[in-house]
């Protein structure tokens, strides 16, 4: 008779998280500032040794732990999606960022629960600082709850756009109206932007053209902020979705900012 496997809790999966993103993390730092040789992939992004060597490790990890789960990696690809646990990682969110010395890189690590983002990190190596979520609970900074901004209105917004100068670019209409409604607007990268969103700091956060291991980590960190995290369709972020990302902190303004992308 067969024995049904039995699948762990979100709050062991949360614990190697964490656990896994502290030791990876000293694997970047050690190459941060550091001379590299630096590759360039087909679409033009940058890659070095030290993002490879940091998804190993945390592949390492989990898979030690649990070989019978699945792994989407940005560097070493993908086995066993179809299992009801996949870790979509992103060992160096920023690489860009991380070769030219700036210390706003990070590490994303999702947990998918038959196909759904369970489990949210953020980790900032160079700052010391980690963003989590958990589904059913409230998210966390460096231990401490976090809470996105009450704004509803768009003219009091702060809204930042990922990589705006491909957004100016390719669609300059939803520059232009997000610039033109908000109180401020500033330039986005990588993925604190949507820690800073989670603590309340900013109201919006808009980007485009991202992949799943940029995006599935960030669902949990901001729904258990209070916030709303959708595609700029308005429908829920997955790992086949387009990877055109819309954060607000609150519905209201999320609704708002959805008729500025579509008027």
């Amino acid at each position: 008779m067969e024995t049904a496997l039995t699948l762990p809790t979100l709050e062991e999966l949360a614990n190697l998280a964490e656990k896994a993103a502290n030791t990876a993390a000293e694997v970047s730092l050690s190459h941060f500032r550091n001379p590299l040789q630096i590759d360039f992939k087909g679409d033009d992004s940058p890659v070095t040794r030290a993002d490879r060597e940091t998804e190993q490790v945390l592949r390492d990890i989990i898979l030690k732990q649990y070989p019978d789960h699945g792994i989407f990696g940005e560097e070493h690809g993908c086995e066993g999606l179809d299992r009801d646990i996949v870790w979509v990682l992103d060992p160096i969110d920023g690489t860009k960022s991380f070769i030219s010395g700036n210390p706003m890189f990070g590490m994303l690590i999702a947990v998918l629960v038959k196909g759904k983002p369970a489990i949210g990190l953020i980790h900032m190596p160079a700052l010391g600082e980690t963003f989590i979520g958990q589904v059913n609970r409230p998210s966390l900074w460096n231990s401490r709850p976090l809470k996105t901004s009450a704004i509803t209105e768009l003219a009091e917004a702060t809204c930042f756009i990922g990589e705006a100068d491909k957004m100016l670019s390719a669609r300059p209409d939803i520059y232009q109206s997000m610039t033109d409604h908000c109180r401020l607007t500033r330039f986005g990268y990588d993925c604190y932007t949507y820690g800073q969103l989670a603590a309340g700091h900013i109201d919006i956060a808009i980007e485009r053209g991202l992949h799943p291991y940029d995006f599935c980590a960030l669902i949990p960190v901001i729904e258990g902020a209070g916030g709303v995290i959708t595609d700029w369709q308005g429908q829920p972020l997955a790992p086949d979705s387009k990877g055109d990302v819309l954060a607000c902190s609150t519905a209201e303004l999320h609704q708002k900012a959805l008729e500025i992308i579509h008027q």
